[in-house]
């Protein structure tokens, strides 16, 4: 009676042996995905860059060059009327956003709909749920690297 239970405990010991070896596989084969997709989020984001500060650059040299020859801009009031459009935008956007949550060193979604990005965040949000959910059963905690 006792041999059979200790084989049964054995059993039920490698069975679950065998399901936290498999779990942590998992864990590294996602971790990688997740380090490869943050490493093409931040060549999209030097690439960004770049190019923002190439046309940074231009657009200094143009006003070099207007300010050497004299040129004034004489749409003195549209550039006004532009400026408070801009402001009033602005506000407006930090009113629609004033709920959202930020996560820290996270990939944005490169989708350029609003509905794409939305499902990119809820594929993330689940996928993330999951890690946490196995990471609990491993009675592990996760790490965070900033």
């Amino acid at each position: 009676m006792k041999t059979e239970l200790k084989n049964k405990v054995k059993v039920r010991l490698a069975h679950k042996t065998r399901d936290l070896v498999v779990m942590k596989q998992e864990m590294q084969n996602l971790a990688v995905t997740i380090a490869s997709v943050k490493g093409k989020q931040k060549r999209k984001f030097l690439k960004l860059r770049q190019i923002f500060c190439r046309h940074y650059d231009r657009k200094k040299e143009i006003l070099k060059v207007n300010r050497k020859h004299g040129t004034r801009n004489t749409d003195g009031d549209n550039q006004l009327h532009d400026k408070i459009k801009e402001e009033a935008d602005e506000q407006r956007d930090n009113k629609r956003r004033r709920n959202n949550i930020i996560i820290y060193n996270i990939p944005q979604s490169s989708a350029e709909r609003a509905d794409g990005r939305i499902k990119d965040d809820i594929i993330f949000s689940e996928c993330s749920i999951t890690c946490c959910k196995l990471a609990s059963q491993m009675s592990i905690s996760p790490t965070y690297s900033v």
